[in-house]
Order: structure tokens, then sequence, then C-alpha cells
């Protein structure tokens, strides 16, 4: 077992419009965060986990999520799933959970058109 509490995280700034908190705990197979969007995340094209699957669940705010050519509007208490390989981008105000399996790592992240 392992047990952080949100003064132990780490803060990320991605960008202007996305900030994360970080808990390392340690475990390869599955993370979390807690991030924060603001607007368009990327600014511009999409992200993709090469490896990761990544499960977001809204807690406050409001948004959409673009997966490859699909637009699914988001709200508190939603959840999606992105499966590794799919090209997608956050927008709206939104404070989400967010886990990955295996632990996300930024090698297989990139950033594409």
């Amino acid at each position: 077992m392992n047990i952080l509490h949100k003064e132990e995280g780490t803060k990320v700034e991605l960008a202007e419009e996305c900030t994360v908190l970080e808990y390392h705990l340690n475990d390869k197979d599955i993370n979390v965060a807690v991030a924060d969007i603001n607007g368009r995340y990327p600014l511009e094209g999409r992200i993709v986990n090469e490896v990761c699957k990544e499960i977001g669940y809204i807690i406050e705010g409001e948004g959409i999520i673009v997966i490859e050519d699909q637009e699914i509007k988001l709200k508190k208490g939603s959840a999606v799933l992105i499966n590794s390989g799919e090209r997608y981008y956050w927008e709206g105000k939104m404070k989400m959970l967010i886990s990955c399996t295996p632990e996300w790592y930024p090698e297989q992240h990139r950033d594409v058109e």
C-alpha cells in the first residue's frame, strides 16, 4: 500500500491552459493525477499516448474531448477512456481525476497534428 496526500503531490504546468498535480505512488502498473484544464489543451493539434490507456473523470466543470474525429461533451460525473494510440485534445473549464495504465511516462506521450 502507498498513500500520498495533496501536499506531497508534484505540480506540473504542462501549458498555461493545463496544470497537473501528479501523485507518484511508485507503481509501474497505474498512476493518478488531478488536472485543471482552462481552455484548450493542447493549444494546437492533438496529443497521443503511444503506450498508456488514460481514464479521465470530471470532478467539476464542463467541456469537451475530441478523440480522433469524435467530439464528446463532458460534465461533472462524466468518465472517458482514451485508448493508447488515439489522438485527442481537451477543451473547457474542468477539474479531472486522471489515471493511466501502465503508469504514465513522458517518453510515450507526444504532440501530433
